[in-house]
């Protein structure tokens, strides 16, 4: 790739004469991110949880009075998800996936509590802790941010 070449330009250059549609892909991935990214959150904790219950994808299928194609799709992070789709994965796996009203306001698991300080390593910022756990100050380049423990 020449220096002068933006890297949509060498895309283009590489990919004439093919039919591609890339950049529409890329454009629309980017439009469509957030709720891309949440969708791809429910997908995976739906299949960490069809793992951990050692349901197959089929059997999850009939628990939600749907085909096993459409699972797929929705599996996929890829798909819109309503509410009542929502609903019908949480009654058939017996679990909540998204919490609204004062149930989002209840206190996080044990599991939840402990996931902050694994998590925060994953962002470029220091931390330092003062003599009590209860404390986590984060210095990052838009300020000094302080987190409680539970």
């Amino acid at each position: 790739m020449n220096k002068n070449m933006s890297k949509v330009d060498f895309l283009n250059k590489i990919s004439a004469g093919q039919d591609t549609e890339w950049l529409k892909e890329a454009m629309w991935r980017r439009e469509n991110a957030a709720w891309l990214k949440k969708s791809m959150d429910i997908a995976n904790d739906v299949l960490d949880e069809l793992h951990r219950q050692k349901t197959s994808k089929s059997d999850f299928a009939r628990a939600m009075g749907v085909s096993p194609q459409r699972v797929t799709t929705l599996l996929s992070g890829r798909e819109k998800m309503n509410l009542e789709t929502i609903s019908k994965m949480e009654e058939a796996l017996h679990i909540t996936l998204v919490r609204t009203g004062a149930k989002a306001e209840e206190s996080v698991s044990e599991k939840h509590r402990h996931a902050v300080s694994f998590m925060l390593p994953l962002v470029h910022y220091a931390t330092e802790s003062l003599k009590s756990a209860d404390n986590i100050f984060v210095n990052s380049k838009r300020g000094k941010v302080e987190l409680n423990c539970i």
